[in-house]
Parts: structure tokens; sequence; C-alpha cells
């Protein structure tokens, strides 16, 4: 009788194994993402048609407007930038702000370069804590989006790179499936680390996430935390855009370095926390 028991709690826990870690998403949630798609484009395409009328909204000067659509490479094209837009947001602040709120979302959305541009234009735009709050929502729910769009095109993503062998792609969810569960306590705190320090690009991470079965909880906290202390150096620079070298570069690697102390403070931190008690 024993044996008999011990073998079926060996097959169960054989089952429980198999199961992956991470089910499917709920509909509410697919719901959700294509919502945020929607609004940031209708918004877009509103301050577009309020830009296109000049006597119903945002006037366009003659001249050096065209700046606007010029991809900033150097401090002196962010400051160009930030002046024009910095002259519309007197009269026209809801606007600026929408359209600076719906383009960060849909650059994270489609995993587009020029998110740290648009960090740094919000610190020299707005209030440095508004600016921070403004920049780790954005990214949030830009990822969160990306996430949960590839989640849905998962499977047909994990045959292709596995070149159609189910015994290659078997082995490599059972492999992911173990490994989510081995650290699932620390899963928050993987994503932090990974946002947080400016080694992978965030768009592998928010590639990688919903193909490994990350949970999109840990997924969101983790890039809404690890977002920020990059980001303060971000706004920190636009704070004092006025005051830098006109040919200097928007990529410092002295901040990349300083970020990736900070963010390797804190996570050794939360580690040795996870283990002392105090």
């Amino acid at each position: 009788m024993a044996i008999a028991n011990t073998g079926t709690s060996t097959s169960q826990v054989i089952e429980k194994k198999s199961e992956p870690a991470n089910d499917a998403l709920a509909t509410w949630q697919y719901f959700f993402a294509y919502s945020v798609l929607i609004l940031s484009i209708g918004c877009l395409v509103f301050v577009g048609i309020l830009v296109a009328d000049r006597k119903k909204g945002l006037p366009i000067g003659d001249g050096g407007n065209s700046d606007l659509f010029k991809i900033p490479r150097t401090i002196g094209d962010a400051k160009r930038i930030g002046s024009l837009i910095l002259d519309y947001k007197k009269d026209y602040y809801y606007s600026v702000f929408g359209a600076y709120f719906a383009s960060y979302i849909l650059l994270q959305s489609f995993c587009i370069p020029g998110s740290i541009v648009l960090s740094i234009l919000a610190g020299y735009l707005f209030p440095a804590p508004f600016a921070l709050l403004t920049i780790c929502t954005c990214s949030t729910l830009g990822a969160s989006t990306f996430y949960i769009l590839i989640s849905n095109r998962k499977q047909t993503l994990l045959n292709l790179i596995s070149w159609g062998s189910d015994r290659k792609l078997d082995r490599f969810n059972s492999f992911i499936n173990d490994k989510l569960r081995e650290h699932k306590s620390s899963l928050f705190f993987i994503v932090f680390i990974l946002r947080a320090t400016p080694i992978f690009p965030n768009w592998t991470i928010n590639l990688c996430s919903p193909l490994i079965n990350l949970p999109l909880k840990p997924f969101v906290l983790g890039t809404f935390t690890g977002v920020a202390p990059l980001s303060i150096i971000h706004v920190w620079t636009g704070s004092i855009l006025n005051d830098l070298s006109n040919d200097q570069s928007l990529f410092n690697w002295q901040s990349a370095a300083l970020t990736s102390l900070v963010a390797v403070s804190v996570g050794l931190l939360l580690y040795i926390r996870k283990f002392v008690k105090v």
C-alpha cells in the first residue's frame, strides 16, 4: 500500500514539474494592451492635427522649427528641440504632455530607439519628481504592452527559434520552467538589476521575458523600479541642459558607470537583506 502511494505521489510531482511556469494572460490584459496602443496613437494624431492647424493649435514658427523632426545626437540638438517644445508648453501644456506621454509609450511598445532623448527632455520640460514618475510610468506601460503583444505570438516565435524542432522546444521549456521555479522569489530582483544596469538593451529584456514565461507581475514591478536609477541621471542631465557643451554626446560613459554602481549596490543590499534578518 505504501509503495502504491509513493508511486502516485511521484507521478504527481512529475506532472507538476512539467506544468508551465506562467499561465495564459487574461482577456482583459490583451484588451488593456491594445487600448494603450490605440489611445497613444490617437493622442499623437490629435496633437498632429492641432500642429497642422496653426490657428487652432500649436503655432509653427518660420525658420528653425524643422529641428523638431530631427533625431538629436548631441546636446546641442537636444537644446534646440527642448527650447522649441518649451515655448509650445507655455500655451499648450496638455498637448505637449500628451504628445510626450504617447510618444514615449509607443517607442517602448515597439522597441524603437529614442527613449534616452525623451528622458532628458522630461528633465528639461518638467519638474524633476514629476519627470521621473512620468518616465517610469511610460516605460512600464510600453514594456508591458510589448510583453502582452509578444505573449500572443509566443509559440510562433519559439517555433522559429527552434527551427520547428519539438524536441528542442520541449527541452528549452523544461529548462526555463525549472529555473523560474528555482528563482521564483527573486524574479523581481532579477528584473530590477537587468533594468537598472545598462548592460542589456531594454528591447532584449522586453522580448525575452514573455518567451521564457516570466510572470507579468515581477516584470511590471521590476521595470517600474528598475528604470528609475538611470532615469534620475537623465532627468538631472535635462535639468542642467543649458549648462552643457553643445558638441557633447547624449550618451555618457561616466553616467552609465555611476548608474551601474548604484544598481549593483542596491542589488547587493537586497540580496544581503534576503539572508540576514535584522
